[in-house]
């Protein structure tokens, strides 16, 4: 693997009501982005946020908020498609 590239694109008002709710959640909010380079295609990567919702005991209105911002998080990722 080649030079990985490592941004952080918090947003700290869905971060802290994040925190507030769940403090575990702290090591999986999805503020990093990776960009590297696959086999010649630069390649965008975060962590599931899904995921993680689907095995922590939230409820649905806390999962709908966080799936939310994490949504926000993708169409960035996104708008840099070619």
């Amino acid at each position: 693997m080649g030079e990985a590239y490592i941004f952080e694109l918090c947003n700290p008002s869905g971060a802290q009501h994040a925190l507030m709710e769940l403090s575990e959640i702290s090591v999986y909010l999805p503020c990093r982005i990776s960009v590297y380079d696959n086999k010649g295609t630069t390649t965008l990567s975060t962590i599931g946020l899904e995921e993680i919702l689907g095995v922590v005991e939230v409820d649905e209105r806390f999962k709908e908020y966080m799936i939310g911002l994490f949504e926000d998080l993708k169409q960035v990722m996104h708008s840099w498609d070619a």
